[in-house]
């Protein structure tokens, strides 16, 4: 049986939700360099919001203050 296109896009954002939780974890768990800990971070936080854009129940207002946020972090990263 095939999935539909929704379906289907449902389970790219899990996938990436689910590699941003590990490289939040890698985060917390592996000893580096202060520089590499934010570029790591900088990468977790844009694939939440990238996995986030693929669902269809999350609001407007919570993908936008995620996007932010990584928007954020990733100009401290560079500065």
């Amino acid at each position: 049986m095939m999935k539909s296109t929704v379906q289907t896009q449902r389970w790219y954002g899990y996938f990436f939700i689910g590699l941003s939780v590990v490289a939040l974890i890698l985060t917390g768990l592996v000893t580096m360099p202060l520089i590499d800990r934010a570029l790591l971070l900088t990468t977790a936080l844009t694939l939440l919001v990238y996995g986030l854009t693929y669902q269809p129940r999350i609001r407007r207002s919570w993908w936008r203050l995620l996007l932010w946020v990584s928007v954020g972090v990733g100009a401290i990263d560079l500065g």
